[in-house]
């Protein structure tokens, strides 16, 4: 497949510069299937948790601005870019938005000899403190096996 083939190709390009480290940030939705049904159930899942975040910060402190904020990344996800509607209607190598889980990208960095690093305690209570300064409530993060750092919404 083309896509896979385009990552890849990233991956090498990326190990070939020799770095210390690589950080990816990346939506924890397997939406990238081709079967239409599945598709849809990850995609309302992952973009309901999403907007729900949204509405979570907006609520907050400077509630003015925070709606201002909202509403121009409503517009980048729903109009300018399309995201949804590229996840669930646009298929093969029409589609841009390909998410994968978090096993998928372990995976494909391992296959371009990346190795997990370790994260710190510090660096996991330094993105806890950030989370706080930002008023938000049921946030936590959980660090995985391989130097992964996940920030989970309700669990």
């Amino acid at each position: 497949m083309q896509v896979v083939s385009a990552l890849a190709g990233f991956l090498s390009a990326a190990r070939a510069v020799s770095p210390k480290v690589v950080c990816v940030m990346e939506q924890d939705a397997g939406d990238n299937v081709a079967d239409l049904a599945a598709r849809f159930e990850e995609a309302l899942h992952h973009y309901a948790a999403v907007f729900e975040a949204l509405d979570d910060a907006a609520a907050g402190e400077a509630h003015r601005a925070r709606e201002e904020e909202r509403a121009a990344v409503d517009r980048v996800l729903l109009w300018e870019h399309d995201e949804v509607k590229d996840v669930l209607a646009r298929d093969g190598s029409e589609r841009r938005e390909r998410h994968e889980r978090l096993h998928q990208w372990a995976a494909c960095m391992a296959g371009a000899r990346f190795a997990g690093v370790p994260l710190s305690y510090v660096a996991k209570m330094e993105v806890d403190a950030a989370l706080r300064r930002c008023g938000l409530r049921g946030y936590e993060t959980r660090g995985v096996e391989g130097g992964c750092l996940l920030l989970c919404r309700h669990g």
